[in-house]
């Protein structure tokens, strides 16, 4: 189970809608037939300046999994873009 954080310019800033953005995905457990399995700690995956992560997917092919991160940073449109997962 993933999950993004991201913050914005400082509270107060001139026009904080357009950043700067900083974004955190991390690992923080796993979804079994029983429930949620939380890890002890978030695991980072990865830090992503200048963007603000609004979406998390996961994609696994031949055991292998892969994330794909949606911005959307309001003024500046939106992407997708593949964070490879540590095995």
């Amino acid at each position: 189970m993933y999950l993004a954080a991201s913050k914005d310019a400082p509270e107060g800033a001139e026009n904080t809608d357009n950043g700067p953005w900083r974004s955190i995905l991390f690992r923080v457990g796993k979804v079994t037939y029983n429930g949620l399995k939380l890890d002890k700690e978030p695991i980072i995956i990865a830090t992503v300046d200048g963007f603000k992560i609004e979406s998390v997917a996961i994609r696994e092919v031949d055991g292998k999994r892969t994330a794909f991160i949606g911005t959307d940073d309001e003024h500046f449109g939106g992407e997708l873009r593949q964070v490879i997962l540590p095995e």
